[in-house]
Protein backbone atom coordinates (compact mmCIF):
# COMPACT_ATOMS: atom_id res chain seq x y z
CA UNK A 1 0.00 0.00 0.00
CA UNK A 2 1.17 3.59 -1.20
CA UNK A 3 0.75 7.19 0.37
CA UNK A 4 -2.21 7.02 2.63
CA UNK A 5 -3.96 9.61 5.38
CA UNK A 6 -6.28 12.06 6.15
CA UNK A 7 -8.79 10.09 8.06
CA UNK A 8 -11.37 11.09 10.85
CA UNK A 9 -13.61 9.08 12.89
CA UNK A 10 -16.30 10.75 15.74
CA UNK A 11 -18.42 9.08 18.03
CA UNK A 12 -17.82 5.27 17.77
CA UNK A 13 -16.76 5.09 14.00
CA UNK A 14 -13.10 4.42 13.27
CA UNK A 15 -10.91 5.59 10.91
CA UNK A 16 -7.95 3.11 9.49
CA UNK A 17 -5.26 4.83 7.16
CA UNK A 18 -3.39 1.97 6.48
CA UNK A 19 -5.00 -1.99 5.92
CA UNK A 20 -7.47 -3.96 7.81
CA UNK A 21 -6.84 -7.21 7.58
CA UNK A 22 -10.50 -8.75 9.29
CA UNK A 23 -10.27 -12.46 9.83
CA UNK A 24 -7.26 -13.16 7.65
CA UNK A 25 -8.50 -12.05 4.65
CA UNK A 26 -5.17 -10.83 3.14
CA UNK A 27 -3.12 -14.26 3.51
CA UNK A 28 1.06 -13.57 3.59
CA UNK A 29 2.34 -10.49 4.88
CA UNK A 30 1.10 -6.69 4.85
CA UNK A 31 3.14 -3.76 4.49
CA UNK A 32 2.04 0.10 4.74
CA UNK A 33 4.24 2.90 3.89
CA UNK A 34 3.88 6.84 4.26
CA UNK A 35 0.87 6.72 6.29
CA UNK A 36 -0.54 9.48 8.28
CA UNK A 37 -3.80 12.40 9.74
CA UNK A 38 -5.71 9.48 11.40
CA UNK A 39 -8.14 11.32 13.93
CA UNK A 40 -10.76 9.66 16.46
CA UNK A 41 -12.86 11.77 18.40
CA UNK A 42 -15.75 10.73 20.74
CA UNK A 43 -16.51 7.57 23.04
CA UNK A 44 -15.61 4.26 21.43
CA UNK A 45 -14.04 5.46 18.51
CA UNK A 46 -10.65 4.51 17.25
CA UNK A 47 -8.02 5.74 14.67
CA UNK A 48 -5.06 3.64 12.96
CA UNK A 49 -2.24 4.34 10.79
CA UNK A 50 -0.76 0.83 9.86
CA UNK A 51 -1.85 -2.27 9.89
CA UNK A 52 -4.98 -3.82 12.11
CA UNK A 53 -5.76 -7.71 12.32
CA UNK A 54 -8.74 -8.90 13.62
Amino acid sequence: MGDTGNATARDGSSAITGIRNAGGSRPGPSKVAHTGDAEAAGPGSSAVTGIVNE
